[in-house]
């Protein structure tokens, strides 16, 4: 038997965290293949590290994620887990002109629970190895405290430059044109096509636009429309990124090779100075060695004096002779790490020549805030009384946004149950911005406050919108004007 345990306590809302590599691109939607993964970069490249909330017991308060151990040149934005999300990614990007890097990464998480903030770290899982069928073989993982993260010197061969910073604003049936710069470090083959991804709500078709062979830079419509495409978009802030995918001559590490080329250089240069440093040296030699022969065939009266002159010929032959040893064999090494790093430079030429390929490259999140409708009440001029058994009005002013240039329909609406109160509909033109709503007031309405809402119905692009805004007005008490009589004149 295979007995179960039932565990019986009182609800402990809470969440862990966990976080990992983003898991390798599969071609084969049908692969049983399961790839440990990494992260490493190319300098201007985006990458990112996948956090997982484990929320318990009705946990669903939003999580403020934050990250250590990036270099401070890293772009790193701020990211929060909104209510109820239970993954998201934190983008990072190296500078384009950042030094190599490596290092570990941590992520924690900071939320309220009853009142109380609580941290929690996040766990990094990986897979151990490369498992090619998970029917056949055992996939094992391994959890710690960090990830370890990378970027190379290579830069990206493809860079999209925008500045996520900017926060961008429009309203439900809006639209934004998003400018695009294209800032490749390899040659672009083919048109580059631009697309909106990851953004909550987008139907099958997002917005794409093409840039020509050539040109760098485009503009990439966004239209906020719920009758088409199976769109659901919602008012709130949202991030969203932009692909852009092309064919191109990729060379793979030219940067090495720019390197490789020039340490040849440097080691052509060094060996031409080694080989003309060889004959100066081979010159003193020989002439030690014939100053040698005619000291010792001279005729000196002084046998001694002519040993000293024998002896110091002879030692400044040996010098001479060490001195040319010593410049060929510096000439020979040279020589050697000339070939070798020649060798190296026709590698990393090989390495590096262009080759087709298809490469993707993204932006960093990009904000957008939608709003629910393109006007906003701006205000309400309200009476300080109305009387009963009567009309009194009050103004109604908008602002309008977002380019919106149309007519509005206003109507007050009084909760249910409220009789009494009245109020007809108006409409306030194109080119006016108030609009005065009169409230008819009966006399079995009640006294005292009563709260209403302002309705703003409008189409925009083709979109029925509506918002509403809350009020309040206050009706006379009849009773209290019955008992207390205004003096008669």
């Amino acid at each position: 038997r295979n007995p179960f345990r039932l565990i019986v306590r009182h609800p402990q809302p809470g969440f862990d965290l966990l976080m990992s590599v983003p898991p390798p691109f599969q071609s084969n939607a049908k692969s049983k293949k399961v790839e440990r993964g990494g992260i490493a970069i190319r300098r201007g490249q985006v990458g990112s590290i996948d956090v997982y909330a484990l929320r318990r017991d009705g946990f669903n308060e939003s999580i403020e994620l934050k990250v250590e151990g990036f270099p401070e040149s890293f772009r790193v934005p701020p990211v929060t887990m909104a209510a109820g999300v239970t993954q998201i990614a934190i983008p990072f990007m190296p500078g384009i002109n950042d030094p190599a890097w490596g290092g570990r990464v941590r992520v924690s998480g900071v939320s309220m629970i009853a009142g109380n903030e609580v941290l929690r770290q996040a766990e990094s899982v990986a897979v151990n190895w490369t498992v090619n069928d998970y029917d056949k073989e055992r996939v094992f993982s391994r959890v710690g405290d960090s990830l370890s993260v990378g970027s190379v010197e290579e830069k990206s061969p493809l860079v999209i430059e925008y500045s996520e910073d900017v926060i961008l604003e429009t309203a439900l049936g809006g639209k934004i044109d998003l400018p695009v710069k294209l800032s490749p470090n390899a040659e672009i083959k083919d048109k580059v096509t631009i697309k909106v991804i990851d953004f909550p709500g987008m139907g099958k078709k997002p917005p794409q636009v093409q840039i020509d062979k050539g040109k760098v830079e485009a503009t990439l419509p966004i239209s906020f429309l719920n009758n088409k495409d199976g769109n659901q978009f919602k008012p709130g802030t949202h991030r969203f990124r932009i692909e852009a995918s092309t064919k191109l001559g990729y060379r793979r590490d030219l940067d090495a090779s720019n390197r490789a080329e020039e340490d040849k250089k440097k080691a052509i240069a060094h060996a031409d100075a080694a080989r003309k440093a060889i004959d100066p040296a081979k010159k003193a030699r020989d002439d030690a060695s014939n100053f040698l022969k005619q000291t010792r065939a001279g005729n000196h009266e002084n046998a001694e004096k002519k040993a000293v002159m024998v002896a110091e010929a002879d030692a400044k032959l040996k010098e001479a002779e060490v001195n040319f040893k010593k410049a060929e064999e510096f000439f020979k090494k040279a020589e050697a790490e000339k070939k070798q790093a020649e060798n190296r430079a026709k590698q990393a030429a090989e390495r590096s020549k262009p080759k087709d390929l298809l490469f993707t490259s993204y932006t960093m999140p990009i904000s957008v805030k939608i709003a629910e409708i393109p006007l906003r009440i701006k205000n309400i001029e309200i009476p300080a009384q109305f009387p009963k058994s009567g009309k009194t009005e009050i103004s109604v002013s908008i602002e309008r946004l977002y380019g919106f240039a149309e007519a509005v329909e206003l109507q007050l609406k009084f909760a249910d149950g409220v009789n009494g109160l009245a109020a007809q509909s108006v409409t306030i033109t194109k080119d006016k911005n108030t609009a005065k709503v009169a409230i008819d007031v009966k006399p079995d309405a009640p006294s005292g406050a009563v709260e209403f809402e302002a309705i703003a119905k409008l189409k925009f692009n083709g979109i029925d919108l509506q918002s509403s805004t809350a009020g309040e007005i206050k009706v006379e008490d009849s009773t209290a004007t019955t008992q207390n009589p205004a003096p008669v004149p």
